[in-house]
């Protein structure tokens, strides 16, 4: 076996493409979150995290466990802390008794309000600092990317 050099390691393990999308998507997820805090919004960058999940018509809490990849315990607490904030509201499902639907309430529609204008002056400081077409070359890469291969 090759020895390993503990700094080529190190190096490889910032630079690579995962990395720098995971580096990427935090640092667009922290910005808005600060963003979200300095308009009122009290909640935790773990349960603004959990928003994109839940459609506007109302998600099951299961769903949302699948669709976050997290424990259903986790999206307990999450679901608990935006309810306490009254941004979603547990009502009963209609097909199974024991699920419950997550929806949004006014105030929460209100969140998502303020998260896409937020979404909105993020990606516009994208497009100062990459310039338009590079901004949308980026999209295109990603959307790219997100296809299902055939």
């Amino acid at each position: 076996m090759k020895a390993v050099d503990p700094k080529q390691i190190q190096e490889l393990r910032q630079d690579h493409t995962g990395r720098l999308l995971l580096r990427a998507y935090r640092q667009f997820a922290d910005t808005a979150s600060q963003k979200l805090q300095a308009r009122g919004h009290q909640i935790s960058t773990s349960a603004i995290g959990l928003i994109p999940h839940i459609d506007l018509n109302g998600t099951r809490a299961s769903d949302l466990t699948d669709r976050a990849g997290i424990s259903k315990q986790a999206i307990g607490v999450l679901i608990t802390e935006l309810e306490t904030a009254k941004y979603v509201q547990r009502q009963p499902d209609n097909t199974d008794k024991r699920a419950s639907i997550i929806t949004f309430t006014e105030q929460g529609m209100g969140l998502l309000q303020d998260a896409y204008e937020i979404k909105k002056e993020i990606e516009t400081d994208y497009e100062k600092k990459l310039g338009k077409h590079h901004m949308n070359s980026l999209r295109s890469a990603l959307r790219y990317l997100l296809e299902p291969e055939e």
